[in-house]
């Protein structure tokens, strides 16, 4: 896909800021964050007292390993480093007849988080592959993090999940199974937050029958490699980012503004229903290459969302806006002929009864034609008289009012 920037475009992004590169620290305002640092080696389960600077979350009772100490039988081995913290999430306790049993612990940040600004928060965390016979990945715990001010900190004495719910967090059904996965969000503070609840948290579910049942949710997590940074959104940097769906395929394609001051790229995108950014390619950053491209070859169906997470040489986070793509692959689109004359077919196969919807635009946005109308699921052939149209490129938008097909289609008339 050739990229295309409108002047206007490239005027906006350099005139926005000019921004010293110095600010861009990149400084992780979590205090042992990778839970290296100890006052002593843990010799069994529940010692996460000999971890620096993390203190009790609510009257829990988290695991701690490190020191070659990676528990009896569990598979709590790090993500990162040699510590890692074992945390318990799910079946119920006596004490908590309305919600679940979870741990956690809080710790004060280096630094505290400007409300206002934006920050970017990544984890590490798995589902220990045999830890206490945990249940496979479900809904009824989130793990997370909740951030606050210190004054205004939530009651922990309980060991069920306090009334507070996390700014970041995934289900725990978005977790792997004996696979680390590293998920990234990114925040607006609301309030000068200098404190963060880490840990697992319930779900509304998990006042349901659903998840009341002890064999069936309960689920043990390692959470490893902690990271709160500042997002530092340069606009001479990221000058463009667009994207086009073409069939099953969506190409992605970005630009530069000073490519020697990169380190890496990585083109995200975001978890099914969550908040969450994990990592979908790694992008080579070469000093000189100002524009790249990337082909998503099997999009999920559905919303697809991407962003670029871009770091610089002096360890600066750099997002990009979202671009969104809704994919419904299992509904079938086809223009014929293409380009064509007097008549344009389009044949649409749907999965369910619903109203299409076709608009033509000229290449001066005026439209030329409008057509609506209700179909029953399966396959259709519809015919649009084009005798009137003058020559040239048209832009077709094709959608179902469900979403599940939405379609940008071009077709030339000779």
């Amino acid at each position: 896909m050739r990229l295309i920037l409108r002047a206007s475009l490239l005027l906006f992004c350099f005139s926005i800021l000019v921004i010293d590169q110095a600010c861009l620290m990149g400084q992780n305002l979590i205090p042992n964050a990778d839970f290296e640092l100890v006052n002593s080696c843990p010799s069994t389960y529940n010692q996460w007292t000999v971890l620096q600077n993390w203190q009790a979350g609510n009257g829990a009772t988290p695991d701690y390993y490190n020191c070659g100490y990676y528990g009896l039988s569990v598979q709590a081995s790090p993500s990162s480093g040699n510590g890692v913290l074992g945390l318990w999430g799910g079946a119920q306790h006596p004490l908590c007849p309305n919600s679940a049993y979870v741990e956690n612990l809080n710790v004060s940040l280096s630094s505290t988080m400007i409300a206002g600004k934006t920050y970017e928060i990544s984890y590490d965390v798995q589902i220990d592959g045999s830890g206490f016979g945990s249940a496979s990945p479900n809904d009824c715990v989130q793990v997370g993090a909740y951030f606050y001010e210190s004054s205004q900190a939530p009651s922990l004495a309980s060991v069920c999940s306090p009334s507070v719910s996390p700014q970041v967090f995934v289900l725990g059904s978005q977790v792997q199974k004996g696979s680390y996965t590293r998920f990234t969000f990114s925040i607006t503070a609301s309030d000068n937050w200098d404190r963060v609840l880490w840990g697992t948290f319930a779900t509304d579910q998990s006042v349901g029958a659903s998840c009341s049942s002890y064999a069936s949710n309960k689920m043990y997590f390692n959470l490893d490699h902690l990271s709160v940074i500042e997002s530092q959104v340069l606009a001479s940097q990221i000058v463009a980012f667009e994207g086009e769906q073409k069939g099953e395929k969506v190409e992605l394609a970005w630009v530069l503004g000073d490519p020697h001051l990169i380190k890496s790229i990585s083109l995200e995108h975001k978890v099914a229903d969550s908040d969450a950014f994990e990592a979908l390619a790694e992008i080579p950053a070469f000093s000189e290459q100002e524009q790249y491209q990337y082909t998503v070859q099997n999009p999920k169906m559905g919303l697809n969302q991407y962003r670029l997470k871009v770091q610089t040489l002096d360890q600066g986070i750099l997002l990009s806006e979202v671009l969104p793509f809704n994919l419904n692959l299992s509904n079938q689109l086809l223009l014929f002929p293409n380009p064509g004359h007097e008549q344009l077919c389009l044949g649409a196969r749907l999965q369910k009864d619903e109203f299409l919807t076709i608009v033509a635009k000229d290449l001066h946005g005026r439209t030329v034609w409008v057509q609506r109308e209700f179909l029953a699921s399966g396959e259709h052939q519809l015919k649009l008289n084009t005798q009137d149209w003058a020559s040239g490129m048209y832009l077709l938008d094709i959608c179902t009012d469900s979403g599940r097909l939405n379609a940008k289609e071009k077709w030339v008339r000779e």
